[in-house]
């Protein structure tokens, strides 16, 4: 699992990263963030968002293996979509 959603109380609603060992997220982890970011922030009954991330570190950025498979540069296209 990259991004996951809880409702832990009312009006609250956490965005958690969770990518082992560092939370650094692949493209479509970004767009997934960005995906739950935005629904929160359209729920009218949503009035706090949390980002959250599990592990040892917040997020290492863009998964870097991933952009060194790609010979295509699709990933970095992709990234700054």
């Amino acid at each position: 699992m990259t991004v996951s959603t809880t409702c832990p109380a009312d009006g609250v609603r956490v965005v958690t990263v969770d990518r082992p060992p560092v939370n650094a997220l692949p493209v479509q982890g970004w767009y997934d963030l960005a995906d739950a970011v935005r629904a929160a922030g359209r729920d009218p009954e949503v009035r706090c968002v949390v980002l959250a991330a599990a592990g040892r570190g917040f997020n290492a950025g863009v998964d870097i293996k991933e952009l060194q498979r790609d010979t295509g540069h699709e990933a970095l296209i992709g990234a700054n979509r």
